[in-house]
């Protein structure tokens, strides 16, 4: 049996409600598992626009997520 992986999630936005100096949210679409493997889980990487993505979190099961501790003023970029 040949299993296929998941498409990508979609519709990633961030939840206005949680953003502080210091903190961001946001949320995704699961991607769709059309016969294939199901999603276990998400890992959150970002950028500091550097052009090198970083591990922030994994294992994360939920369609949401909330970064805190980040550095005023500089701009992140995260995947999903």
């Amino acid at each position: 049996m040949i299993l296929t992986i998941p498409d990508a999630p979609t519709n990633f936005i961030e939840n206005y409600l949680s953003r502080s100096a210091t903190t961001i949210g946001f949320t995704w679409i699961k991607g769709l598992s059309e016969g294939g493997a199901s999603v276990l889980d998400y890992t959150i990487s970002y950028d500091q626009s550097i052009g090198q993505f970083v591990t922030l979190e994994s294992g994360i099961s939920s369609a949401a997520y909330t970064a805190i501790g980040l550095t005023s003023g500089l701009v992140y970029k995260f995947k999903v």
